[in-house]
Parts: structure tokens; C-alpha cells; sequence
């Protein structure tokens, strides 16, 4: 069964924001394996929410800044638009 993770790098993209590497672990031959999907990710957009239940979200948004700090965010419409970086 294959189990999706987000890992926090150090790396600095563009943006100014630090970057994530995505992936998944999987089983090959009985052995775990980790697949690498992205390591250049700033921003990661989770869409189909129906697993939070009654919380009122579609999509969740998700960037981490400079200083390590993991930030989630909404552009649903008429949904709060998260935090502003001062």
C-alpha cells in the first residue's frame, strides 16, 4: 500500500520559500521503498477534503517559510484566506 509523505527541506526556491520533497513509501518484494515524486515543491495544493468530514474546506494549501514555519492556508471562495507574512 502506498503512503504519501511531505518532507521539509532546507533548499530555497524563487519565491523566497523553502521547498518540500513529496513522495510515497511502497512495498517491492516485501521490502519497503521510498519514490521520490518532487523536491522543488514551494507551495503543495491538497484538493478533495471529503476526508475532514463537516469542516467546510474543499482545498487546503500548504508553503513553508524561511524560518521553518509550516503554513496552511484556503483560497476557497468566501473561506478565510490564511496568514499574511508581515
Amino acid at each position: 500500500m502506498r503512503c504519501p509523505y511531505i518532507k521539509p527541506t532546507r533548499k530555497i526556491q524563487d519565491s523566497g520559500y523553502r521547498m518540500f520533497e513529496v513522495g510515497y513509501y511502497d512495498e517491492k518484494e516485501g521490502k519497503p521503498i521510498k519514490q521520490i515524486i518532487g523536491s522543488r515543491s514551494d507551495h503543495i495544493w491538497l484538493r478533495g477534503m471529503e476526508f475532514l468530514g463537516d469542516l467546510p474546506l474543499e482545498s487546503i494549501n500548504i508553503d513553508l517559510t524561511r524560518d521553518g514555519c509550516i503554513r496552511f492556508f484556503t483560497h476557497d471562495e468566501g473561506k478565510s484566506k490564511g496568514c499574511e507574512l508581515q
